[in-house]
């Protein structure tokens, strides 16, 4: 159907009755119809637009309220939902993406939210079991808050979604009504599809972390190609795509992609995209990147659950031909620099209260505009991080960032998880903290599962008299959780760690000396290997012979209400492992402490 129906039904004399049920089936079949009203607010701030197919983040002044005069052009916002994974029982959602949820559906309240898949979290070791509370937790936790405050949703399948459960996926979401919303597509939800906002037309492809398109991947190809042409004809001048998988690969993650720039290894699909000018919301690696291949912005946006990547969601004003696209990161999440943005009518679905939309965010969110490269793999630039370290997190002061230092890193599966080059460890922050230092904290340096003992022999055979300048080690979280005796385990922890504290000292190092990291609350966790945790702790933040550095991780990751366990927010829901979050807090205590800025020569 095009938007000429429209006029063409007007014309004809039909009975009052049949008019009306006329109109109601041309507004419930295509969005396309309607343009929704909206009012300019007070001001005119300045933003930072794009305009597909150019240079990104040309500044214009604009007035974000104001419709565009452009014919069927609207200024509107929608949400883009990373990866939430969200598993059953009451801490099925973890707080970053409660919070967001919470912004989105009290404040926030976009015409309408886009998921790029990961939903739940079925996990590959556990099959199907417990599928359906992890849709049930879904659903009560995100899906009806953001229904209940009149924003629409849209959904796209991740491998964590439809894994040894498609069936699952597809009962769920044939079952879900978008508050009267019809979608284009041969299976609605539950597969590819696409709709019709205004002038931008979206579409939904099924691309569930996979390289190539889901399912019969020639009739999705073709579907695409007839859906871009038939949205072109209709006079839509904005195309978005959003799926699980990204449609570019990230410089940080070539080991997926080989030689190929294209994650979605369909140059049909990719020649579309480029043809239409589009823009591509990927997912599933759980990392934040925005870049532009040809003509073809690619955008992928962290996580709101899971393990490892940086915790945030993207907020998009759309004005006239131009957007604007904004970063909302944990665990601040402000949104007080978005701009304000009307409401938009929606009278023809049913159940919907008139309006949807908002004004501006009120305190307590911060928004980063997205700032696209034109160089493959870059990080986009612009994002404020606000350190959460304060003096009582660390004791003396360190060496500071001195350009050709070689910095070894000691520890056990903490610290190896630092060194991830799509997690985001306090190793690879500390490295983009110091360009000019190097950070070793792989293997065999780091190593899950260790002990002190086995770190003493690292630190022999494989750090000493290789001219490393410092030294950061934590060590004693395995000797501590072992099911070994609980007796004399920090006596055996604390002689360890005391002879690789002055062996390297003596070779010349400065050493940093890291506490051992809440481990309350867990299943291996008891009270008598609590007792000895604390033996070690107080002795290291004594800062015993040989450290010059005392990091107090215990502190900065810990519970301020139950202060042997790590705050929920700071872990990946074991107790144990410090996620994103925690690692950034590890990150913030040592830059503070010892390698702050700028860079020494």
């Amino acid at each position: 159907m095009t938007e000429t129906h429209n006029a063409k039904a007007k014309k004809k004399v039909v009975p009052m009755v049949l008019a009306l049920l006329l109109i109601v089936v041309l507004c419930s079949s295509s969005i396309a119809d309607t343009t929704p009203t909206t009012t300019a607010p007070a001001t005119t701030p300045t933003s930072t637009t794009t305009t597909p197919g150019t240079t990104p983040a040309s500044t214009t002044t604009t007035a974000p309220g104001a419709s565009s005069t452009a014919s069927g052009s609207t200024t509107f916002r929608f949400v883009v939902l990373p990866d939430t994974h969200v598993k059953n029982g009451k801490d099925g959602m973890m707080a970053p993406a409660r919070k967001a949820v919470e912004k989105i559906a009290n404040e926030i309240k976009p015409a309408f939210v886009l998921h790029t898949g990961d939903m739940i979290d079925i996990e590959y070791k556990k099959g199907t079991q417990q599928i359906d509370a992890m849709w049930s937790m879904f659903k009560k936790g995100m899906l009806d808050p953001i229904l209940n405050a009149d924003s629409r949703f849209f959904p796209s399948a991740g491998n964590h979604d439809i894994h040894t459960a498609s069936a699952k996926y597809v009962e769920f979401w044939r079952s879900f009504e978008n508050r009267g919303f019809q979608v284009t597509g041969p299976s609605g939800y539950t597969s590819y599809y696409s709709f019709d906002f205004g002038n931008a037309h979206f579409v939904s492809l099924y691309v569930p972390g996979t390289q190539i398109l889901g399912g019969k991947a020639k009739e999705q190809r073709e579907w695409l190609k007839q859906d871009f042409a038939s949205a072109k004809q209709r006079g839509k001048s904005l195309f978005f795509v959003f799926a699980h998988s990204p449609v570019l690969c990230s410089e940080k993650r070539k080991d997926r992609c080989g030689s190929s720039d294209l994650y979605i290894k369909d140059k049909e699909v990719f020649d579309l995209l480029k043809e239409y000018k589009a823009t591509f919301f990927g997912g599933h690696m759980h990392i934040e990147e925005d870049r532009i291949k040809d003509g073809v912005r690619s955008i992928v946006d962290g996580q709101l659950g899971g393990g490892g990547g940086a915790f945030s969601f993207l907020v998009v004003d759309v004005e006239g031909t131009n957007f604007k696209v904004n970063k909302i990161s944990w665990p601040s999440m402000d949104c007080t620099a978005l701009p304000k943005v009307p409401a938009a009518s929606f009278p023809q679905f049913a159940g919907a209260t008139g309006t949807t939309g908002a004004t501006q965010c009120p305190a307590g969110y911060t928004a980063t505009t997205v700032t696209p490269s034109t160089t493959p793999g870059t990080t986009p630039g612009g994002a404020t991080t606000v350190s959460t370290a304060t003096a009582d997190m660390f004791i003396g002061k360190g060496r500071g960032c001195i350009k050709g230092d070689g910095v070894a890193i000691i520890g056990d599966s903490i610290s190896w998880h630092g060194s991830y080059a799509n997690y985001k460890g306090f190793v690879k922050l500390l490295q983009e903290q110091c360009p000019g230092v190097v950070f070793n904290g792989k293997k065999p340096l780091t190593e899950p599962g260790v002990t002190t003992d086995y770190m003493l022999r690292v630190l022999k055979s494989n750090v000493l008299g290789k001219g490393y300048k410092q030294l950061i080690i934590m060590g004693g979280v395995n000797n501590i959780l072992s099911p070994l005796a609980n007796q004399n385990k920090a006596e055996i922890i604390t002689k360890d760690l005391s002879e690789i504290y002055c062996l390297a000292k003596k070779d010349g190092m400065t050493v940093i000396a890291m506490t051992i990291t809440p481990l309350g609350g867990g299943k291996l966790m008891k009270p008598e290997k609590q007792i000895e945790l604390d033996k070690v702790n107080s002795w290291i933040v004594s800062k015993p012979q040989c450290v010059d550095v005392v990091i107090n991780t215990y502190k900065a990751l810990g519970d301020p209400s139950k202060t042997d366990t790590m705050l929920k927010e700071n872990h990946v829901q074991d107790y144990i492992h410090p996620n994103y979050m925690g690692h950034k807090r590890m990150f913030d205590v040592l830059a503070l402490a010892a390698f702050p800025k700028p860079l020494t020569v």
